[in-house]
């Protein structure tokens, strides 16, 4: 960089620098290099506070409780011509709008236009003080604010619910939803005095057809709607739906006030929609806030648990820890709800009307706040029960862990054996030298046999030091050139000789009952049909050896469980009773007769006498017991009573009912200890007949039975059925699509109630069993039979466009070329699982769609269309994301929003899809994204024929690559696009692109097709061994170098947001000891109990009057707060249920009371760097923004900056000369820089003094004399420095007219 240009940038800089310092421009506050770059800089900006733009900054700034949000960050870049060319200002953050009609001087993409920073109204004498004046003033006068619906989504840290427990349902989520109250909407959607009433949420209209249409896709629609509400700071509550409000905008949701009152947040502040299926509440415990709840509900005569009862049935749903209103005798009083069960949030309505019912209310007495020994107890009885819940969550999550590690090394084991078995014995002996990439980067290369099977390599990748530590859920083997992947009939061939294979992971299911699967099914690798008409692949297990004494405690466990919770009691006294060995007296279904001896029933004396006839009758009930019980006939259950003198128990377990297959012995099911678990036993008898039938292949389809966690009362069952039946068919499809063997059979539930076998079980896939067609003798193999046969005559099919979505482990991330994080989503438009269709498949049905298959772009339901443009920060051109399951991406603009294309529904090219290995019907995931402009691409025919085709038509290559390029919408590196050649398609592979990986060719909504360069490749030569090599090598280099630097930036990242959270910590303790003023302390003061997040606690006195920033200094200066560095904290109190504010002061009513310090979660990573720059928090008030104080200059090493800002200048020059950003870069370093152009050359040094130089005689130019030559030059001095007339002058003629000397003199002068 030229050394007159760097001055004046530090001359600029250091103007704004002091100007700041000084206080010159009160509403300037920062202004900073971009690392150490002076080409490159950041301003922020405050406005007069009566300004529309201001006061939304502070409406910001309030929302997301970040007082650094009132300002506004501008970035200036300065070209390498300046000061000859006008810099550019972007708008960094945050984002703007514009009121309905109006335009501003800020584009879409963020630029700031002004006249003053175009090229024609550009002086380069001008300021940057006055440039920024200007930018300033013109952003006020156009009305622009600040766009106060954006916000930082917050995973909140300190939650009451775990989310696990409720999974999110009728695929509704939103995240930062504006809260309204009804009285606030009022103004502008009339009377909702209605939802004020209710426990309720209003959502727009919009949102009812996509949670609606649902079911008409076949997706499963949860009935009755309740939704989860989760705040900025972690609180939840769960509130059904009170109707969707048309005119209500989209983003907002209606909020009762007394809701929003307990949930700690204000008007227009952001929260998280869920929807969320809840189990009905079976009993709910309640405490008053206040003693004076008891004194209304006695003077109003009534019962203060029928009251209750009654009131809390009003409500759609309840929440733990939450408070909810109760009507007495016309006032309102505030209950807490401690414990609901089943869970810790429950719905009171059933399906989608009001139906109330009986539940089981309890109530503990409200705390007496005046004594402070039963104050104390409460809180301490609070802390140990979430010190309990805690300790059960945690053993609950390291259990799941286990198991699911345990299920990876089982499917390891499996895929190892698999490959094996397919693999044979002299394939690694061979003299084909192949390699494998692993997805860690590493290689392994083995010689292998020609005619071998693939599953050779496949077993040499699992026996690698990657997938023994990585453990894969599968994996598969790719080829670059041809590029495909290898199926499992492929074999090895010649031309796999010294190449590379990718292997690819395929990721585990996310869902935990798929992956726990694993653990109990041992697919068979076999194919062929069977004689049962199911495929060998299906065929059932062996049956494991099971130890009985143990299935019988924990059968006995949930029978007795089952039979406390159907009385009444809660979960944990079902445990305690069960413990202490209780047990519940038996029903009168499973109470047996005390057995008579033998003379009463072994004799007849009177045939015809009435006691006769009783004595027969009772006969009956014993034989009809004993065939209940045994399922045997009549005369056999006759004969076994004979036997054993009559007395049902002998005869049970009597040899006459052994059972030569089960090997069950009825005294260990039939025993006096156990005489009243009629169900227990029946369900263990009947799963030995039912494990072997299985077994001996009795029962046709019936593929595996086994317990849910060795609860005999719960069975999984997996069926598969006759190879021509749809049903079958349609699993086989939904397996192939999900590359999932285990989705050919379907799974049933069986669950036995505690009246079994007198009472039916229940047979879960959305079927149960009538009880009036239900007999006690019925086996289990007769029902299973009934249901599969039954579900083969109703033609029903499997739901093949479900597809199930995995999340990319680190390792597959790290495979995938373009990061999300460099492409952010834009437009709200982000939906999983999407199912691709081509333009052929979806012809029958939406009509000719070939004009979509000649283009690169994507097809959208029309229903997309009014949620995507409805939005105000709407991004054009509309480019979307595609990603599959393996990771594959590509990027396609729009082609049109398809008027009867579903929801969750894509159309693609065929020929995109061929390039991301996808077929017909698989799903993808479609995200709005934003990219750059095309700079420069280069290309990789993928075969020589290429060259021969492009000469045969007589073109050049260049201009024929430039020319079909320009045709797509975008281009993505790695991803292979058709190239017409004289009719003929032709694929070339794009290397890489510039600016960044993936970038855009058509400008705003049109085709705007213009000039960038294109660079190609020659294509490797397949034949040529050399050349194939040298090929992959320099893609293996390539890709190490990017992942080497991808490491170095995620490191780096990593230290300065640990030095931001540092430094903002540090900030917190220094305000909160000032604003404490030596309150802290007292022998004579108020005990105050502090507790952490950690569940840990902090104690303390405290004077009377003292401020709260004292509680937040004690809370900052704790173990927890120096270990977490939290980015903020609240004290939040439980009765009355508030949250402290600045303003407040210790009063008695704190003394020996406990309060919870609550988190406030940090914001995104730009926003945690943004500290860094800034020095200490403004001193100014929201109301006077122009008063906060300028932050202290740091000292700048001017040697760093001027070669930082030489190697950014000469970048960007050869940049704008075509070469890519990577060979700027390596040009640079080796020293290679380009000439100066015409506008930085600086002319020769003129003479002091004398006549001008003498024209040659060939030149018939007019020379100028000494009075204009010298006009020139002060001219030239005033152009590059901004000094006036005189000043110019007169440092010429101190240099003796000398133009850089005067220029140096002055700039040095100016910088000084």
């Amino acid at each position: 960089m030229p050394k007159l240009n760097f001055k004046r940038l530090m001359v600029e800089f250091k103007q704004v620098e002091s100007a700041i310092a000084a206080g010159q421009v009160p509403s300037f506050h920062r202004c900073a290099p971009v690392e150490d770059n002076l080409m490159e800089w950041e301003v922020d900006i405050s406005f007069p506070a009566d300004s529309a733009l201001q006061k939304s900054l502070e409406n910001l700034a309030a929302s997301m409780f970040d007082s650094s949000l009132n300002k506004l960050t501008l970035c200036i870049r300065f070209p390498v011509e300046f000061p000859m060319s006008p810099p550019e200002a972007w708008l960094r953050r945050p984002r703007m709008r514009y009121r309905s009609g109006q335009s501003g001087p800020v584009t879409f993409g963020g630029r700031v236009c002004s006249m003053l920073l175009a090229s024609a109204g550009w002086q380069p004498a001008t300021s940057m003080l006055a440039v920024l004046k200007e930018v300033q003033q013109s952003l006020v006068d156009s009305g622009i604010e600040a766009n106060t619906t954006v916000c930082v989504k917050k995973d909140s840290g300190c939650q009451c619910l775990n989310t696990e427990l409720f999974p999110t349902v009728n695929g509704f989520c939103k995240d930062g939803m504006t809260a309204i109250s009804p009285v606030e909407a009022s103004a502008f959607l009339g009377d909702l005095s209605r939802l004020e009433a209710t426990d309720k949420i209003g959502l727009p209209f919009a949102y009812a057809n996509s949670i609606y249409q649902r079911a008409e896709l076949g997706a499963e629609l949860v009935l009755p709607m309740v939704f989860e509400l989760k705040t900025l700071l972690g609180r939840k509550t769960h509130c059904a739906i009170f109707e969707f409000v048309d005119g209500l905008p989209d983003m907002h949701v209606l909020i009762p006030k007394w809701v929003m009152e307990d949930l700690a947040i204000d008007e227009r502040e952001p929260v998280r929609v869920r929807g969320v299926s809840l189990d009905l509440v079976t009993a709910v415990k309640v405490q008053p806030h206040s003693v004076d709840f008891y004194s209304a509900v006695r003077d109003s005569g009534r019962d203060v648990r029928e009251l209750l009862t009654e009131s809390l049935s009003r409500f759609s749903t309840l929440t733990e820890d939450t408070a909810v209103p109760i009507e007495v005798s016309g006032k309102l009083f505030e209950v807490q709800v401690i414990t609901v069960e089943p869970h810790g949030a429950v719905r009171i309505i059933d399906m989608d009307v009001q139906h109330h019912f009986e539940f089981k209310v309890e109530f503990e007495p409200a705390p007496d706040l005046e004594d402070e020994a039963a104050t104390k107890e409460f809180q301490d009885r609070a802390l140990k029960s979430l010190k309990l819940r805690r300790e059960r969550s945690a053993a609950g999550r390291q259990e799941i862990e286990d198991r699911r590690r345990e299920a990876r090394e089982k499917r390891y084991e499996d895929l190892v054996s698999n490959a094996s078995a397919k693999a044979t014995a002299d394939s690694s002996e061979g003299t084909l030298e192949i390699g494998l990439r692993m997805p860690d980067g590493s290689q392994v290369k083995g010689k292998f046999s020609e005619g071998a099977p693939v599953a050779c390599l496949a077993l040499a990748a699992l026996q690698s030091t990657w997938a023994k530590a990585a453990l894969p859920w599968n994996i598969y083997l790719r080829m670059a050139f041809p590029k495909k992947v290898l199926g499992k009939d492929d074999i090895i061939s010649k031309d796999f000789h010294r190449t590379t294979l990718s292997v690819q992971e395929e990721q585990a299911p996310d869902k935990d009952e798929e992956l726990f699967a694993v653990l109990r099914d041992s697919p068979s690798p076999r194919k062929s049909v069977g004689a049962s008409g199911i495929p060998e692949e299906l065929a059932p297990p062996p049956v494991p050896e099971r130890d009985e004494s143990e299935l019988l405690a924990r059968t006995q466990r949930a029978f007795e469980m089952q039979r406390f919770l159907r009385a009444g009691f809660s979960l944990e006294e079902a445990e305690k009773k069960f413990q202490a060995g209780e047990i519940l007296p038996p029903t009168a279904a499973s109470r047996r007769p005390e057995p008579r001896p033998p003379a009463a029933l072994g004799s007849v004396s009177k045939p015809a006498s009435p006691v006769d006839e009783a004595e027969e009758d009772e006969k009956e009930k014993r034989i009809e017991a004993v065939v209940a019980f045994t399922g045997a006939d009549r005369d056999a259950a006759k004969r076994a009573l004979e036997e054993n003198q009559w007395i049902e128990e002998l005869a049970v377990n009597s040899e006459a009912f052994q059972s030569p297959r089960s090997g069950l012995a009825r005294s260990a099911v039939y025993s006096p200890d156990f005489v009243n678990l009629l169900a227990v036993a029946m369900s263990m008898y009947r799963y030995k007949n039912l494990q072997s039938a299985v077994a001996n292949g009795q029962v046709p389809g019936l593929v595996r039975c086994e317990p849910v966690d060795d609860n005999m009362l719960d069975w999984d069952i997996d069926m598969a059925f006759p190879p021509e039946s749809r049903l079958q068919q349609s699993l086989d499809s939904l397996a192939d699509s999900m590359f999932d063997p285990e989705m050919k059979k379907l799974t049933l539930g069986v669950r036995f109630p505690a009246e079994y076998p007198l009472s039916p079980p229940e047979v879960w896939l959305r079927a149960a069993l009538a009880s009036g067609g239900w007999n006690p003798v019925t086996t289990m193999i007769a029902v299973l039979q009934d249901v599969r046969q039954a579900l083969i005559d109703s033609g029903i099919e499997a739901y093949t466009t479900v597809a199930i979505k995995k999340e990319y482990p680190k390792a597959q991330v790290q495979l995938v070329r373009l990061h999300s994080e460099l492409f952010p989503t834009v437009n709200g438009f982000c939906k999983e699982n999407m199912t691709v269709l081509s333009a052929r498949e979806a012809a029958p049905f939406l009509g000719d769609l070939s004009r979509l298959e000649a283009t690169d772009k994507i097809g959208l339901p029309f229903s997309y269309a009014n949620e995507i443009y409805s939005r105000e920060d709407l991004r054009l051109p509309l480019i979307f994301e595609v990603t599959t399951r393996l990771g594959r991406k590509t990027h396609c603009a729009i082609f049109e929003f398809v008027n009867g294309l579903p929801d969750m529904h894509v159309l693609m090219p065929k020929w995109v899809m061929n390039d991301l290995c996808i077929d017909e019907r698989e799903s993808v995931r479609v995200r709005g994204v934003e990219l750059d402009l095309i700079t420069s691409v280069k290309v990789q025919p993928h075969s020589v024929d290429f060259y021969e085709a492009v000469k045969g038509s007589g073109r050049e290559v260049q201009s024929l690559l430039t020319d079909s390029l320009a045709r797509f919408s975008a281009l993505t590196e790695d991803t292979a696009v058709p190239i017409d050649v004289d009719g003929t398609y032709l694929h070339v592979q794009i290397v890489s692109v510039a600016p960044r990986g993936a970038v855009r060719i058509i400008d705003t909504d049109v085709q705007h097709h213009f000039e960038f360069k294109v660079d190609f490749v020659p294509a490797p030569d397949l034949e040529d061994e050399a050349a194939k090599q040298e090929h992959q090598r320099r893609v293996i280099d390539a890709l190490k170098l990017k992942r080497d630097q991808s490491a170095l930036k995620k490191q780096e990242l990593t230290d300065r947001l640990q030095a931001a959270r540092q430094h903002r910590f540090r900030m917190l303790l220094a305000d909160a000891t000032k604003a404490a003023g030596g309150g802290e302390g007292g022998s004579k003061g108020i005990e105050i109990a502090l507790r952490l997040p950690d569940g840990s606690q902090v104690k303390g006195a405290y004077e009377e009057g003292s401020p709260i920033a004292c509680l937040l200094l004690a809370a900052l200066d704790s173990d927890w707060a120096k270990s977490t560095l939290p980015w903020g904290i609240y004290l939040r109190m439980a009765f009355p249920k508030k949250v402290l504010k600045e303003g407040d002061l210790i009063t008695k009513e704190f003394h020996r009371s406990m309060l919870s310090v609550q988190e406030e979660e940090a914001p995104d990573d730009e926003q945690i760097l943004a500290v860094l720059s800034e020095a200490a928090a403004p001193s100014g008030t929201k109301e006077d923004p122009e008063a906060l104080s300028p932050e202290p200059m740091p000292e700048l090493d001017e040697e760093a900056l001027m070669a930082r800002t030489q190697k950014a200048f000469e970048v960007q020059r050869l940049v704008r000369a075509g070469c890519s950003q990577q060979e700027a870069e390596d040009r640079y370093s080796k020293g290679d820089i380009l000439p100066p152009t015409d506008a930085s050359r600086r002319p020769e040094p003129l003479p002091p003094a004398g006549p001008a130089a003498p024209v040659a005689p060939v030149r018939l130019e007019r020379t100028l004399s000494q009075e204009e030559e010298r006009q020139r030059k002060i001219q030239v001095v005033m152009n590059f420095t901004g000094v006036d007339i005189d000043v110019a002058q007169v440092a010429l003629e101190d240099a003796g007219w000398t133009t850089d000397r005067a220029i140096n003199t002055l700039l040095d002068n100016l910088a000084a």
